[in-house]
């Protein structure tokens, strides 16, 4: 074979490399369901979902220094750079500027808070429909639950909650309560 068949393989072997290495990583999805039963029948569960990077990922840092070289550094803003003095991040557009204050790259601190939002809301609805799918696997609470609080940052969520129905002597011996877990 002679040396351009050679770099040939060793190019494309580099490419199959790099895509392989490049592959969004799923996140780890931990679980916990617990449960306690009162003496008086009371059926309590807290429903704890954490979601974590997995090793090798960064944890929510954009990679490429964000909004560099996208357009509004130059004579658009005075000639101020975003690496120097008055850029986005230290307030120098604040006030006015651009009309509308928006941009597609979504690097104005406004445009952000709406993807937060509905990013927040998007792992809400997760995290409770998780927890009716958990509930109906369980068996659990038969006749739904009230939710008593819950609590939601960014990858982490709790539900708490109160059967409606009442456990009886099958439930008592399914769902055993274990004194060494916190409820």
């Amino acid at each position: 074979m002679s040396r351009a068949g050679y770099l040939l393989i060793f190019i494309v072997s580099l490419f199959f490399v790099a895509c392989a290495n490049n592959q969004k990583k799923a996140l780890e999805i931990k679980e916990e369901f617990v449960t306690k039963i009162e003496q008086n029948g009371l059926k309590l569960f807290s429903y704890t979902v954490t979601m974590a990077m997995p090793e090798g990922r960064s944890s929510g840092k954009r990679s490429g220094g964000g909004m560099r070289g996208s357009g509004m550094g130059g004579g658009g803003m005075g000639g101020v750079g975003m690496r120097g003095g008055g850029g986005m991040g230290s307030g120098g557009m604040r006030g006015g500027g651009m009309k509308g204050g928006r941009m597609d790259g979504g690097g104005m601190r406004n445009s952000a808070k709406p993807d937060r939002e509905a990013m927040m809301n998007r792992f809400k609805k997760v995290v409770y429909e998780k927890l009716e799918t958990k509930l109906s696997e369980t068996g659990y609470c038969r006749e739904s639950y009230m939710e008593l609080d819950n609590y939601f940052v960014r990858g982490r969520s709790q539900i708490r909650g109160e059967c409606k129905d009442s456990a009886t002597a099958e439930d008592r011996m399914t769902f055993i309560n274990d004194e060494n877990t916190q409820y």
